[in-house]
């Protein structure tokens, strides 16, 4: 059998991150991400709607041009 805690999986696993849609959520959140990112795929989901507050901050900028590891 397999154990799915088993460090010797080539399968990397992937994270989905679920953000309120509140900057103060957003924020930490986005940066847990990007960390977590380095070492999985990460789906990060938050509203559309602060997609251009976002951008404003640069931050959505930031991790598209940091290796394509989003999606």
């Amino acid at each position: 059998t397999s154990d799915i805690h088993d460090s010797s999986n080539s399968i990397p696993e992937h994270w989905v991150i679920i953000s309120s849609p509140f900057m103060g959520h957003i924020i930490p959140l986005l940066d847990l991400a990007e960390k977590v990112s380095i070492y999985h795929p990460v789906t990060f989901v938050t509203s559309a709607s602060k997609i251009e507050t976002l951008r404003q901050k640069v931050l959505v900028d930031r991790i598209e041009n940091s290796e394509q590891r989003f999606h």
